[in-house]
């Protein structure tokens, strides 16, 4: 992605939204180094299915929202899975399987 060295020039971004990432099977890396984030919204994204270790960097996120990502809402399902322990200091975490 073009921004992806530009992350400097983005201290203050809250909210990040993925839609129709029919390619995207994990969200970047470089996206934890975001410490402002607030919210991250991923929609239709169907290949989606890992979220990046470095998660539980983004102290300032408190919600999460999964919309019709089947693959990544069934790794968050389970909080024995090993996407969980990265998600669980996440106070608010939506998903569905409808758009």
């Amino acid at each position: 992605m073009w921004f992806k060295n530009e992350l400097n020039c983005l201290p203050s971004i809250h909210k990040m939204t993925f839609t129709w990432c029919s390619h995207l099977k994990a969200l970047p890396d470089w996206i934890c180094n975001i410490s402002s984030l607030q919210r991250i919204e991923m929609k239709s994204c169907y290949n989606l299915a890992l979220l990046p270790d470095g998660m539980t960097r983004l102290t300032n996120l408190h919600t999460l929202e999964i919309n019709s990502c089947p693959l990544l809402i069934e790794e968050c399902q389970t909080k024995t899975s090993a996407t969980w322990s990265k998600i669980d200091h996440i106070p608010n975490i939506g998903s569905s399987y409808g758009t």
